[in-house]
């Protein structure tokens, strides 16, 4: 699949798009990527960290189990609980 052209003696190939297509991403698209990674970790750990905090307060138990779960099964999602709850951590 590729071509070969002749012009003045001097021999070049060139291949066709499909067989050596390989993009390559930018760089500023890995660093988006490893920011984002980043923070949706450090978002997880903190939500562990507090659920175990919310864990001593008042509160119904089933509201500090499922907090707990929460955090450890869904990481920053965990937030969305910690600010629709009304009665979780407070």
């Amino acid at each position: 699949m590729y071509m070969v052209a002749e012009s003045d003696s001097i021999t070049t190939t060139q291949y066709d798009d499909e067989s050596q297509s390989q993009y390559v991403y930018p760089t500023w698209m890995y660093v988006c990527w490893l920011i984002i990674a980043f923070l949706w970790v450090v978002a997880g750990i903190a939500a562990f960290i507090v659920s175990l905090m919310c864990f001593g307060k008042r509160g119904p138990l089933s509201h500090q189990v499922i907090g707990v779960i929460l955090a450890v099964l869904f990481g920053p999602f965990y937030w969305i609980y910690f600010l629709v709850d009304k009665k979780y951590c407070r």
